[in-house]
């Protein structure tokens, strides 16, 4: 440069000079505000210029000119954490003159944003009885060559499950047209899993998995349009009703379901299905299949929208290859948060949680449950918690609650009615009753303790009264919870009376000497009762060891009774016999009269003195029963044992032994008394004989016969019959028959006068047997 100097004259004077400018001033660097991310710093990128620099809020000058190209990173460091990570950034720039300013912008990492809980389906598989609209979708359809159909199961299938498919159309008084085809396609044995896509060709009857058979009709999509339907339940072929609930449909003859099915192409929107929802209607072309433009997941609500939302769908005329789109299909379900069940519902299955999350950084998920012990053995709370937890640990937490109770009454069934009589071993019976009395069947509708209690009390058992005895049984769960039921004890009645043991035979006592009886003892009678025990008692007759006298039947009556009143008698007849002769003073001289005018015999009267300890001589006679004194004779009967019946002729010898003869009845008044002394219905030999001299009846003892008392049709008169006495109790047939055979045996009852006898002089004539 060149200088000049000028003074106060002007004068001037001037020389030449180099002068330098050095910029020792840096510039001015100030960068951009903070910033921050969410999951990486990468969000926001380092400033690539100054322009980006200064674009987002930094500045840079200089005294001089800003070296824009020299802007650059210098260094970036961060705090080593991972949340929240904080990274420094620190910028340069330089003048032209090459001065250098920084700056340090701070990016802060921080993901506060809780990740989200998914869960996959973990539905029970589903049967035929059990699914429902929308629980599979129309996922393709192909009307060119070879027609077929493809569905999408949204929630678990299980195995043997059948669904019917049908291109009839739907009319509106709810029932199908007729005419074309409905096969059936059952579920494979492993059931089918949500999210699985089923290809039907309903012509060749197959499936990619399953089984298809025809159930009617045939199956062919129209090029001119048509619709596919899904059901459940049977099929009328008749008139078109089904007996179950429509599932999917879809329509491809046009934008939007029809009015009405008026034609086999047309058809109404189903029954409970809602068009974009479980129901789709394409518009009229020959093939089409959901896109899967994005993989549908979520609810099985969510997806079966996306797969019955027209838009979503690829149609065309010609064939679409492939004909159904490869999609994964994800069905999430979201777990009731409270859960109540009775004990014996099965828990819900644990669904397989996942996560998502804004960042990449994997999310760790846990599962724990808990169980919380309630009141009683089957009531408790099941506490399920899912926990997600991302890098930065944002947490989302889904709990299931389950709350477990017994509040169902068990099952009891009583046994059935028991029935019991006095047995002779009360102990018995009592085992017999706890055996029924363990006899019941009770059940609980949960596992645990069931405690079973009666209200028997083997007090009450009362065989007296027959009283029956309402048994209740009651069942007690491990919750408190009771059931009752009962059946009876039907308790017979004691009719039954005692029995005797020991009650003696009719008992014949010799008279004491010089007495006309005997003071007597006999063994008392014993009695059991198998009830209740016996008593026996003397309730009529004599004491023991009583007086008793000689001809007098003594009846001694005991009665056993039991604690409940029935009771028995036992009869004990006693009869005292005199076995003591008499003394007897005989005539002192023989006696010889004439026999009586006009008889073989004659009365004769004499005088005999006689003592006796009875009084008057009342001898015995072995083998016979001493009945009774009558009108001054005494009356004996044979024994009734057949082995002891005897002859007419032997009886009458017998009686002429003792001065006597078999029984003359010569009077009303004998016959009576014999009838109350002898046996009815036996026959009894009597002394009445026909005899050839005389031609009539007579009595062996010389009286000629006065009073009668013949039978019917009585007597006979044959020569030399005798006649027996037959008391049958009967005024018709009782009375005294003839009878020709002297041989017979029979009962006799023979009379021996007291004083005097009858002295037969000519027996020869009288014919005597």
């Amino acid at each position: 440069m060149i200088l000049t100097a000028t003074d106060a004259a002007l004068n001037t004077a001037s020389c030449m000079a180099v002068v330098t400018v050095v910029d020792n001033t840096p510039p001015a660097l100030t960068c951009p505000p903070a910033l921050t991310a969410v999951c990486a710093a990468s969000e926001e990128p380092v400033y690539a210029n100054l322009a980006a620099f200064t674009g987002d809020g930094g500045s840079a000058s200089d005294n001089c000119t800003i070296n824009a190209a020299s802007f650059i990173l210098e260094s970036e460091t961060d705090n080593g954490l991972v949340c929240p990570k904080t990274i420094t950034r620190t910028y340069r720039i330089a003048d032209k003159s090459g001065n250098t300013a920084t700056c340090s912008q701070t990016l802060t990492v921080d993901d506060n944003t809780a990740p989200s809980l998914q869960f996959a389906i973990a539905d029970a598989p589903k049967t035929c009885g059990t699914l429902a609209a929308g629980d599979i979708a129309f996922a393709a359809f192909q009307s060119d060559d070879p027609d077929q159909f493809a569905f999408v199961a949204l929630t678990s299938i299980a195995a043997g499950a059948e669904i019917n498919f049908t291109d009839n159309g739907w009319e509106t008084d709810n029932t199908f047209r007729t005419g074309e085809g409905v096969i059936k396609w059952t579920a494979p044995g492993g059931g089918l899993a949500a999210g699985t896509v089923v290809t039907v060709n309903p012509a060749a009857l197959t499936a990619s998995t399953g089984t298809v058979s025809s159930v009617t009709g045939s199956f062919a999509f129209s090029t001119s349009g048509d619709q596919g339907i899904a059901f459940c339940g049977t099929f009328t072929v008749a008139t078109g009703a089904i007996s179950g609930t429509v599932l999917a449909g879809v329509q491809f003859n046009a934008a939007s379901w029809d009015a009405n099915a008026t034609s086999a192409n047309t058809s109404a929107l189903p029954l409970g299905l809602t068009n974009g929802t479980n129901a789709i209607a394409v518009g009229n072309v020959d093939n089409g299949k959901f896109a899967c433009a994005v993989a549908p997941t979520g609810s099985k609500a969510t997806v079966a929208t996306t797969i019955n939302t027209a838009a979503n769908w690829t149609t065309s005329n010609d064939v679409l290859l492939p004909a159904v789109a490869s999609c994964t299909y994800t069905i999430l379900a979201t777990p009731e948060a409270t859960v109540n069940l009775s004990c014996d519902e099965p828990l819900p299955a644990i669904p397989v949680a996942t996560a998502i999350d804004n960042c990449t950084a994997p999310v760790d998920v846990e599962f724990f449950e808990t169980i919380t012990p309630g009141s009683c053995e089957n009531n408790y709370t099941l506490v399920r918690t899912w926990t997600a937890e991302d890098a930065c640990g944002n947490t989302a937490i889904f709990t299931q609650t389950i709350t477990v109770d017994d509040d169902e009454a068990p099952e009891i069934d009583p046994p059935a009615d028991l029935t019991v009589s006095c047995l002779p071993n009360q102990q018995d019976n009592m085992l017999l009753i706890l055996d029924w009395l363990d006899d019941y069947t009770a059940s609980d509708n949960c596992d645990g303790t069931l405690t079973v209690t009666n209200n028997f009390n083997p007090d009450i058992i009362n065989y007296c009264t027959g009283t029956d005895i309402t048994v209740t049984w009651t069942a007690t769960d491990a919750c408190g919870n009771t059931a009752s039921t009962s059946a009876m004890i039907v308790v017979n009645k004691d009719e039954t009376a005692p029995v005797f043991t020991v009650c003696p035979a009719d008992i014949t006592f010799n008279n004491d000497v010089d007495k006309c009886g005997a003071n007597v003892t006999w063994p008392i009678p014993v009695a059991v009762d198998f009830c209740s025990g016996a008593t026996v008692e003397h309730t009529s007759g004599n004491p023991q060891g009583s007086f008793l006298t000689v001809g007098t039947v003594y009846t001694q009556v005991y009665m056993a009774a039991d604690g409940c009143g029935n009771t028995a008698t036992c009869d004990i007849n006693i009869t005292v016999r005199d076995m003591q002769l008499p003394e007897l003073t005989c005539p002192s001289t023989d006696i010889v009269v004439n026999n009586d005018e006009g008889e073989c015999n004659a009365r004769v009267i004499y005088d005999v003195h006689a003592t006796d300890n009875c009084g008057s001589a009342v001898p015995a006679i072995p083998g016979y029963t001493y009945l009774g004194t009558y009108n001054g004779s005494h009356y004996y009967v044979s024994p009734a044992d057949l082995g002891q019946l005897v002859t007419w002729q032997q009886a009458q010898t017998t009686a002429a032994q003792y001065g006597g003869s078999l029984v003359a009845i010569e009077s009303a008044g004998e016959q009576a008394q014999l009838d109350a002394w002898v046996a009815l219905g036996w026959q009894y030999w009597i002394g009445l004989v026909y005899t050839d001299l005389y031609g009539q009846f007579l009595w062996t003892n010389g009286q000629t016969l006065g009073y009668t008392n013949w039978g019917p049709g009585q007597p006979g008169v044959l020569s030399g019959e005798i006649v027996y006495y037959w008391d049958l109790v009967s005024a018709v047939t009782d009375g005294w028959y003839d009878s020709p055979n002297i041989l017979d045996s029979r009962r006799a009852i023979l009379e021996i006068p007291a004083q005097g006898a009858v002295l037969t002089a000519c027996r020869a004539g009288m014919n005597s047997r």
